[in-house]
């Protein structure tokens, strides 16, 4: 009997299979993808319960509101990579922002006040960052007991109470270009910016493996004590540019206008992927992240649901969040 041939098989399909494959996977492990996902699919659920949630209106009312919590959140992302982190950055805003307030009170130049306040915030982050590295201390503990030292000179120096701006250095938090307010441009700006550093510099490289472990970094010719207070200056700069940002928007100096920032900020940063542990985050998981919580507390309010039950839906995804994140971690 003649033999029949068999076909080849199809061996185009199993390449493009494992390519498939390969890509859902990375996409899974990576956080941001997920999260990208869920993002979409609560805009369409709010969407579908609240037509006014995707007014532009509203648009711009969210990315306005983010604003300030997300330039934060950046720095808080560069802390949480490199193995550290801060919760005085609520009450070092609003104390850099009452001494903004004060000098321009007194008529002094502009420029002499956005240098004072970003000097301010500057100098006392890499202070901190200094004493923390070199006693090694726990971030943790010290962040918590500056946090009631900046709150505690903020109240001295404005006994209490707001110091208002009568209509002074409003340009930079109310002013719009293209009817898009200009926070949201500096916000992208410093995601851009942010991105650059960590995808294509070596201070980006350095900043994972700080993270990673501290001994291997040094052993790999980085000197640990100075690049950490580096990225605490960094991350008090970024601080500075959020005070005079809510300052000029909401139009005061106050002891309190900024209380609970950190705890948002840290939230955004873990909901994006950020380990706590240090070694791991993106800037664009952060932004999505910012962007997640915002979302949730402003279609919160529109759909008219209490605020206590927003605090307590906070605590459930950043919860969920870490449980994600240890999950995935383990996979991995």
């Amino acid at each position: 009997m003649p033999s029949r041939s068999i076909p080849p098989a199809n061996t185009t399909a199993q390449p493009s299979q494992s390519v498939l494959r390969h890509f859902a996977t990375k996409f899974i492990a990576n956080r941001s993808g997920p999260l990208l996902i869920a993002l979409i699919v609560y805009i369409v659920v709010i969407a579908l319960i609240e037509p006014r949630f995707l007014s532009l209106y509203n648009i711009r009312n969210v990315m306005l509101q983010v604003s300030v919590a997300g330039i934060v959140t950046i720095g808080m992302t560069l802390m949480i990579i490199s193995g550290q982190i801060d919760l005085s950055v609520g009450f070092l805003v609003s104390l850099a922002a009452c001494v903004m307030a004060t000098l321009l009170n007194l008529d002094m130049p502009v420029v002499v006040v956005v240098l004072t306040g970003l000097g301010l915030c500057v100098s006392l982050q890499a202070l901190s960052g200094f004493v923390i590295s070199r006693l090694k201390l726990e971030s943790f503990i010290v962040t918590l007991g500056l946090m009631a030292i900046y709150r505690g000179i903020a109240l001295l120096m404005t006994n209490g109470a707001e110091i208002p701006l009568d209509r002074k250095f409003q340009a930079l938090g109310r002013g719009r270009w293209l009817e898009i307010p200009i926070p949201v441009f500096i916000f992208l700006g410093v995601c851009a910016i942010a991105w650059f550093i960590l995808r294509h510099t070596v201070f980006g490289r350095q900043l994972y493996a700080v993270g990673e472990n501290n001994e291997a970094a040094h052993l790999a010719g980085v000197n640990v004590l100075k690049f950490k207070i580096q990225v605490y200056a960094l991350h008090g700069l970024l601080v500075g540019l959020a005070a005079m940002i809510l300052m000029s928007r909401i139009g005061v100096g106050s002891p309190n206008m900024a209380a609970g920032l950190e705890l948002e900020t840290i939230a955004a940063a873990v909901v994006g992927g950020a380990a706590l542990a240090g070694g791991r985050g993106t800037v664009f998981g952060s932004f999505l992240g910012v962007l997640f919580l915002g979302i949730i507390s402003n279609s919160m309010n529109i759909i008219g649901v209490s605020t206590f039950w927003q605090y307590i839906m906070l605590g459930v995804v950043v919860i969920g969040a870490v449980i994600a994140g240890s999950r995935t971690k383990d996979k991995s």
